[in-house]
């Protein structure tokens, strides 16, 4: 069996006019353990369309009435491990922004950013000294408190000299996080200081940001990890036209606007 991460995407499509734009969407993270591609993709669509099926009930979310469709996979990639464990990056987003200034603003979630989100396939590269693992004596020091799976959102600035610069987000799992998310943190800056990342043939220098946002991950058990099916993280975002929705979902570059992950509104920016 091998391990896939596919990013599925759900949009909240407006109740009295499916056309209408922009919208908003959910970029779920699913880890699927199958024995094949066509298995993993099979079963993180059919995840997403029994999911949307239970919510299709109109919502009233914000005061809007709207309704949440499955409306596929951005992108679906084999991981290099067999086994999922504490420090695994299970996922990577590369995003240009608009303002070259709104590198911090990513992690502080404190206004939707315009953001081009790039595909990576065959452009990105990272470069990266093995280090240590988050490491396990953390656990053995919390033997007193409850432990639960968790994904972290590690944010990265990328600097050139002959470039825009770029933000790379990576998606962790870890088995155990203090509530500061202090474990997280040192593994950020660890990672940022051992890697270089190339993009389109450009070099970039890494800096890291800070931690975005932590998540549970339910279904994951505590000293095996994540196991067959598991949907551990989401992410939000706005996106204007059908145009560039088709490009989303076509796994192309696209125009979306990053949206805090707590944001609960379908009158997005712009929508009024």
């Amino acid at each position: 069996m091998t391990w896939y991460c596919a990013k599925s995407i759900e949009i909240y499509k407006y109740a009295d006019d499916d056309r209408k734009f922009p919208i908003m969407f959910d970029e779920n993270l699913y880890l699927v353990e199958a024995g094949s591609f066509s298995e993993a993709k099979s079963r993180s669509v059919s995840f997403a369309e029994e999911k949307a099926a239970v919510w299709n009930s109109p919502l009233y979310v914000g005061g809007v009435k709207g309704r949440l469709v499955a409306a596929g996979l951005r992108s679906i990639e084999k991981l290099t491990v067999n086994r999922i464990k504490t420090g695994t990056v299970v996922s990577r987003s590369l995003f240009e922004p608009t303002n070259p200034e709104d590198a911090s603003l990513f992690v502080q979630q404190s206004k939707a950013l315009p953001v081009l989100y790039l595909n990576q396939d065959k452009r990105l590269r990272i470069m990266r000294k093995e280090i240590l693992t988050v490491q396990e004596n953390s656990l053995e020091a919390k033997q007193s408190e409850e432990l639960w799976w968790q994904s972290a959102h590690i944010i990265y600035s990328l600097t050139s000299e002959h470039s825009r610069p770029l933000i790379l987000e990576e998606v962790v799992v870890f088995e155990f996080l203090s509530p500061d998310w202090s474990e997280a943190e040192m593994f950020g800056t660890a990672q940022g200081l051992s890697s270089t990342v190339a993009f389109d043939g450009t070099r970039y220098l890494v800096h890291f940001e800070g931690v975005r946002q932590v998540n549970l991950i339910p279904d994951a058990v505590v000293g095996i990890g994540p196991h067959g099916f598991n949907e551990i993280t989401y992410s939000k975002f706005a996106i204007g036209s059908h145009q560039q929705l088709e490009k989303l979902l076509g796994n192309q570059d696209c125009i979306v606007e990053s949206l805090p992950a707590s944001l609960c509104n379908l009158e997005v920016p712009g929508s009024t």
